[in-house]
């Protein structure tokens, strides 16, 4: 396809003398659906430059541009858009400021009506090829683990107990489920036992014989008994409720019973095996176990309230005279009539309780930086590493409800997640600021504090044994390769002192001491870990209590990294 126009991309490290892009396409879904290949392929954090020479009236924008360093025109949507202006070379991106997340971007050109379109991909500069997808791919999954576990915390239970009692996390968000959605679904029984939709319907019949003398017989004649003889029909109206919202419903119900009953004779199950367990050495436990017990036989009551309900629908004239087919398409009333769509999305729930829980969609921003991506993804292996050897979540992000569907809410800047084990208790805090004095710390929330500019770690553990601060771990997430970095002492200045402030930080409450004791004598961040995708096991360097962690995704470092983070609260405990 000829192009009216020219365009080339000047990217410092790949292809510092230019690049002309020639493949475009001239449809967007084609280029969607097509599975073309990208006409360019650049690397992330480098300075990247355009020339565009075109005739006047032409306009070049790019996925991305709504952060473009330099001027351009934006029209009533924000977009950034830019014209030939003579063969000026435009600055797009700067590698320190690097704005685009690994994956794929689209380059449109418009002008005399047409438009034209070509697909760039931007490749991560330290992790391998696929990682960046897989590094997505692993915080979806994360998030979604996240949730189901809090999700659980909500009915007093946990992964671990609700494995003792034969429960996995499908079982436990149906009870979050059930309890979400009970009100309306209620209701929508309550209702639908007493009417539901009909329609007015042709029907034929048979005429009797007495209807037959006094009118004239019907076009329409059926076969009767002995030869020559026939039945004549009629066409009468009729209100009839065998319409498809209701074949629907019917069938919907049935399979709601059938799922309720199952649900009903689990929870009876699990409750009489908690009631016979014996109590757990700890009070702690045989707490939240009490706790749960409760929770569930609130459960099975409701489950119990919606098999009553179930029951009196399928008395009602309407259900009896349905038939249970259940139409080829999803009728349109079940989506317009408030009481078929709420049994239809309990159904669906209680089917596919995964379905339900999704991924907030503020994770996956398209125009994340991956150094974000990574400290979101690095935050929550941590988090996965602790529940892995036995941490149960206590405290964290709220679940939203959406649309009948739930997720976790966004991790923001501050986020504290509480994980405890016995009278062990960790507060995990994701890019939360730390105090300036000691003035304006507390033993429970903000035991430390520091005088430097350093005070915002991508990550700070903060360990308690029986309500007695015992330290503290500090850890950086850091998208670059910072073991090759930290060998040369000038381009690691600022790392240095970074590293070092985080190190060097006071508490005014650590063990059971003094104030004075506090300060004079602990040294509550006993190391700094410096996280990044590189191999590099067991580095560090003792003068700064550093050390080098090696976390990437696909690589399966849970295991490694739980082993650490365990030998860590050891060393706390000393």
């Amino acid at each position: 396809m000829t192009i009216p126009f020219k365009l080339t991309v000047f990217c410092r490290r790949d292809f510092p003398e230019g690049c002309r892009v020639t493949e475009f396409i001239p449809s967007i879904k084609e280029l969607m659906d097509g599975g073309q290949e990208p006409a360019l392929v650049f690397s992330e954090n480098q300075d990247v430059n355009l020339r565009f020479s075109a005739p006047d009236g032409f306009r070049f924008t790019m996925d991305g541009l709504d952060i473009f360093n330099a001027d351009g025109e934006q029209d009533e949507e924000g977009q950034t858009w830019l014209t030939p202006q003579g063969g000026r070379v435009f600055s797009l991106f700067e590698g320190q400021n690097f704005p685009l997340v690994p994956g794929y971007y689209i380059m449109t050109v418009t002008g005399e009506g047409k438009s034209w379109y070509s697909l760039v991909e931007v490749t991560p500069r330290f992790l391998e090829k696929e990682s960046w997808k897989d590094m997505k791919k692993e915080l979806t999954k994360e998030i979604r683990h996240l949730s189901f576990d809090f999700m659980c915390r909500h009915v007093h239970m946990d992964r671990y107990h609700g494995n003792l009692a034969g429960m996995d996390s499908r079982m436990l968000l149906r009870f979050y489920i059930i309890d979400d959605m009970f009100p309306q679904v209620f209701r929508a029984l309550e209702e639908l036992a007493h009417t539901a939709n009909s329609r007015i319907a042709w029907k034929h019949r048979f005429l009797s014989r007495k209807a037959r003398e006094s009118m004239l017989p019907s076009r329409i004649r059926i076969p009767g008994q002995g030869e020559g003889r026939y039945r004549p029909l009629v066409q009468v109206k009729e209100v009839t409720w065998n319409v498809a919202e209701n074949r629907f419903a019917r069938g919907i119900l049935e399979k709601l019973a059938k799922s309720l009953r199952s649900f009903s004779n689990e929870l009876e199950r699990v409750i009489a095996e908690m009631k016979d367990s014996t109590s757990s050495s700890s009070e702690f436990y045989y707490g939240r176990r009490e706790k749960g017990r409760e929770e569930l036989d609130k459960y099975l009551l409701r489950t119990r309230q919606l098999l009553s309900a179930v029951a009196a629908v399928t008395e009602a004239a309407w259900f009896r005279e349905t038939t249970s087919a259940m139409p080829k398409y999803i009728p349109m009333q079940l989506f317009m009539d408030p009481r078929y769509g709420a049994l239809y999305r309990l159904h669906k729930h209680l089917e596919h309780p995964e379905d339900s829980v999704f991924v907030s969609p503020v994770y996956l921003l398209q125009w994340k930086r991956t150094d974000k991506l990574y400290e979101l993804w690095c935050f929550l292996q941590f988090v996965k590493a602790l529940v892995s050897t036995g941490w149960e979540l206590e405290e964290g992000p709220a679940i939203k409800t959406e649309e009948g569907r739930y997720r976790l809410d966004y991790l923001e800047p501050g986020t504290v997640i509480v994980l405890r084990r016995g009278d062990e208790t960790l507060r995990l805090a994701y890019d939360k600021l730390i105090p300036g004095s000691g003035e304006d710390t507390d033993r429970k929330h903000n035991p430390l504090y520091t005088n430097t500019w350093h005070r915002r770690p991508d990550f700070r553990m903060d360990y308690y044994e029986k309500e007695a601060y015992m330290g503290s771990l500090v850890a950086d997430f850091k998208y670059r390769d910072v073991y090759y970095l930290w060998q040369d002492r000038e381009k690691s200045a600022s790392l240095r002192s970074q590293f070092n402030s985080y190190h060097d930080m006071n508490t005014r409450y650590y063990d059971h001491m003094s104030e004075r004791e506090s300060l004079m004598n602990a040294r509550p961040v006993k190391e700094v870990w410096a996280v990044f995708p590189r191999e590099q096991a067991g580095a560090g360097d003792e003068d700064y209590s550093l050390r080098f962690v090696s976390l990437a995704p696909g690589k399966g470092n849970t295991g490694e990294l739980a082993r650490r983070l365990e030998a860590y609260v050891e060393m706390l405990k000393k």
